[in-house]
């Protein structure tokens, strides 16, 4: 476990457009992993429904890009979610493969949860693919359980305490 001290910092237009890119490839490639589709159906719908989540790009309200980094400013991972009403949601969230195992996920869902106690919101929820249970294990140990599922999909929440 890590005495890092993290901090969020916010993307600028350039990681935005660099990481809608990937985005949407990693959700591409999920699509088809889950039987969804084609190669092409899946990279389609992966476009239209990122694009349909932020009609303003990076400034649509309500949505937060950033970046995991340490104390000396090493980017650790990133970390993208949507304050709403009812939750915070996290639309995408990835620690970087070298830092994995340190307790940094731990940690930034831990701020990510002040986040959500300062918006006055009750719980925090996610998306993971069904195929992908080593996620769906972490999110478990981490105190979020499963509270809906459709075929290939799962959705989790924490009710905040």
């Amino acid at each position: 476990m890590s005495n890092t001290i993290l901090t969020f910092s916010p993307f600028t237009l350039q990681n935005f457009l660099e990481f809608r890119e990937k985005s949407i490839n990693d959700y591409t490639q999920n699509l088809v992993e889950s039987g969804k589709g084609t190669h092409s159906a899946a990279l389609e719908e992966a476009a239209k429904g990122f694009d349909g989540m932020l009609p303003q790009g990076l400034d649509t309200p309500n949505h937060s890009f950033n970046y995991i980094q340490s104390e000396q400013g090493e980017k650790i991972g990133y970390i993208w979610y949507d304050i709403r009403n009812e939750d915070v949601f996290i639309c995408e969230f990835r620690i970087y493969e070298d830092q994995q195992g340190k307790g940094f996920a731990r940690q930034t869902l831990d701020e990510l949860e002040q986040i959500a106690r300062i918006a006055n919101v009750p719980m925090i929820r996610l998306h993971v693919f069904e195929h992908d249970t080593e996620l769906q294990e972490f999110y478990r140990h981490m105190g979020f359980e499963i509270s809906t599922t459709r075929p290939g999909s799962c959705w989790m929440q924490k009710v905040l305490r």
